[in-house]
C-alpha cells in the first residue's frame, strides 16, 4: 500500500509520502475531486512506485503486499476498508499487475481475469460507501507487455458489463516493477504499449502513471496522453544524493536570476575540511564542471545526467547553489560547499534540502510542461533537455532513443 502525499523523511526516514504532478490538458478535467492543480492531493496505488516488486506471489486469494512487516495477502474487502480508514482524494483499484516482460498469455490472462473481478467488487464498495463520496476511483490499464491484451483489457472497461458512472480516471500500472530500474527503462519500448492502452478509453478522463520516469520519458508519455506522474524520480535521486540540474524553461536562459550576490548564501564563510585557499581547492575548482555527465568512483554511486552527484568531491570548495537562477529555500540558502560537506557527514539535513530542492525543480519542470502543452512547444521542451544534458554525451552513446511518433 502506497499513501501518496509528500516525499519526505523524518525521524530516519520513517515516513514515505509523495506529491502526484500532473500535465492535465483542461478539457480532460470533469470531476470535483481532480482540481486542476491537483498537485497536492492524497492518492493510494497498491504497490510502492519506488521499490522493486517481486514478482510471482499473487494468486486468487488477494494480491500481495510488501510491508515493513512483510508480505500481506489483501482481498477486495480488506482493501476497501482500508480506503474507508483513510479516505484518499482518490485512488487505484486492487489489481493484479504482476506480469512482467516475457510473461506467457495464460499468466497475462490470469492477471486480467482476476483484476477485472477486484475491479467490480472495488466499484460496487465504492457506490455504496458513504466514506468514500468524496473520494476518486481509478481504474487500473492491464495486459503486460501484450498490446492485444492491453486493448483488449481497456475495452472490457468501457463495455457495459463494467459500472463506467463510478470510474473517475485511470492508471497505468504493469509497465514495470517499479524501483530504479524504470528511469533506464527507453519510451521506445513502452510506446506502443501505452498507446494500446489509452486508444479505447474515454477522452475526458485523466489517465496517470506511477514510477521513476526520467525527465524525457515524462514528455513522451505526456505527449502520448499520460496527464498525472509522481513524485517518484526526485526522491530516488534525492536517496542517492544528488540534486536535479537539468533544464526546463523554454523562454529564458536556466541560470537567469542566479544570485550574484554571495551574501544571500549562508555557510560560505563557515570552514569545511578544505580551506578556499589550499591548492587542492583551487586545483578542484579548475576541474571542468561535469553536472551534465553520469560519474562514478570507487565511493560513489551512478548518477542520471539529469542532476550533479553531491557526493563529488569537486564540490568541496564551491561557493554556489546547487543550481543558479533556482528560487528553492536550499538554494537560496545554502551552497554547494556545504550540502557536500553534510551528505559526506551522513547528516539527517542533506536529504533534507536536497528533497527541498528537487521536488521544487520537479513541480516547476511540470509547470513548463503544463505552458508547453497550452503553446503547443512540447517537442521544442523535449529538444531543448535533449541538447543541453546529452550534448556532451552523444559520442558515449548515452543519448536514449526517443519516440518520433
Amino acid at each position: 500500500m502506497f499513501f501518496i502525499l509528500w516525499w519526505t523523511r523524518m525521524h530516519h526516514y520513517m515516513y514515505r509520502l509523495s506529491i502526484f504532478v500532473t500535465t492535465f490538458r483542461c478539457f480532460r478535467i470533469t470531476r470535483k475531486e481532480l482540481h486542476t492543480s491537483l498537485h497536492f492531493s492524497v492518492c493510494v496505488s497498491v504497490q510502492d512506485a519506488a521499490k522493486a516488486t517481486p514478482q510471482g506471489y499473487n494468486h486468487k486469494k488477494g494480491v500481495s503486499l510488501w510491508t515493513y512487516g512483510g508480505r500481506q495477502i489483501i482481498t477486495a474487502d480488506k482493501y476497501m476498508d482500508l480506503m474507508e480508514a483513510m479516505q484518499p482524494d482518490w485512488y487505484e483499484a486492487l489489481n493484479d499487475a504482476d506480469p512482467g516482460i516475457g510473461s506467457s498469455k495464460k499468466r497475462i490472462l490470469n492477471s486480467t481475469t482476476s483484476s477485472m473481478e477486484y475491479l467490480k467488487q472495488c466499484i460496487t464498495l465504492h457506490k455504496a460507501s458513504q466514506k468514500l463520496k468524496g473520494s476518486a476511483l481509478f481504474a487500473p490499464l492491464l495486459g503486460g507487455r501484450s498490446e492485444k491484451a492491453r486493448n483488449g483489457w481497456s475495452k472490457s472497461l468501457m463495455s457495459t458489463t463494467v459500472d463506467k458512472s463510478a470510474i473517475s480516471g485511470y492508471t497505468i500500472v504493469g509497465l514495470h516493477t517499479n524501483g530504479p530500474e524504470v528511469e533506464d527503462l527507453q519510451p521506445v519500448n513502452v510506446s506502443n504499449i501505452v498507446k494500446a492502452s489509452l486508444e479505447p478509453l474515454a477522452a475526458e478522463l485523466p489517465r496517470q502513471t506511477a514510477g521513476m520516469w526520467n525527465p524525457l520519458t515524462v514528455l513522451q508519455l505526456a505527449h502520448l496522453g499520460v496527464d498525472i506522474f509522481d513524485s517518484t524520480f526526485p526522491f530516488l535521486v534525492t536517496e542517492r544524493r544528488g540534486a536535479l540540474t537539468f533544464p526546463f524553461r523554454l523562454n529564458r536562459r536556466q541560470n537567469d536570476g542566479a544570485y550574484s550576490k554571495g551574501s544571500c548564501l549562508e555557510h560560505q564563510n563557515k570552514k569545511l575540511k578544505v580551506s578556499e585557499d589550499s591548492p587542492k581547492a583551487k586545483a578542484e575548482e579548475e576541474v571542468p564542471r561535469q553536472d551534465n555527465k553520469i560519474r562514478e568512483s570507487e565511493d560513489e554511486e551512478l548518477s542520471s545526467p539529469y542532476e550533479i552527484n553531491m557526493k563529488n568531491k569537486s564540490n568541496v570548495s564551491l561557493m554556489k547553489p546547487l543550481l543558479e537562477g533556482c528560487e528553492c529555500y536550499t538554494c537560496k540558502n545554502f551552497t554547494r560547499a556545504y550540502v557536500h560537506h553534510l551528505t559526506i557527514a551522513n547528516e539527517l539535513l542533506a536529504p533534507v534540502l536536497l528533497m527541498m530542492h528537487n521536488l521544487h525543480h520537479w513541480m516547476d519542470f511540470f509547470s513548463s510542461i503544463r505552458e508547453a502543452i497550452k503553446t503547443d512547444r512540447l517537442e521544442d521542451l523535449q529538444t531543448l533537455i535533449t541538447t543541453s544534458v546529452f550534448e556532451s554525451n552523444e559520442g558515449d552513446g548515452l543519448l536514449p532513443d526517443l519516440i518520433s511518433a
